[in-house]
């Protein structure tokens, strides 16, 4: 992470951009579903990313930004 800058791990967006490929070559719909959001989106730990230490993406702006710009950043690939 760099402090106010939005930074990306290229490894995520390459997984994603094999997976977007395999399934259009076998004639697949592909729904992508944010499941870890930045910041965690549950109070579940059980099955939540979230640290209960630090504030959520549903308390935190910057959690929010990050999760939007994101969305973003897909959907331009």
């Amino acid at each position: 992470p760099v402090p106010g800058r939005q930074t990306w791990l290229e490894e995520g967006f390459r997984r994603t951009d094999e997976l977007l490929a395999w399934a259009k070559a076998n004639d697949m719909y592909l729904i992508l579903d944010l499941h870890a959001a930045p910041g965690g989106q549950g109070n579940d730990i059980n099955i939540s990313d979230r640290d209960p230490a630090k504030p959520s993406l549903w308390d935190d702006p910057a959690q929010q930004e990050k999760m939007i710009a994101l969305w973003r950043r897909l959907a331009e690939r």
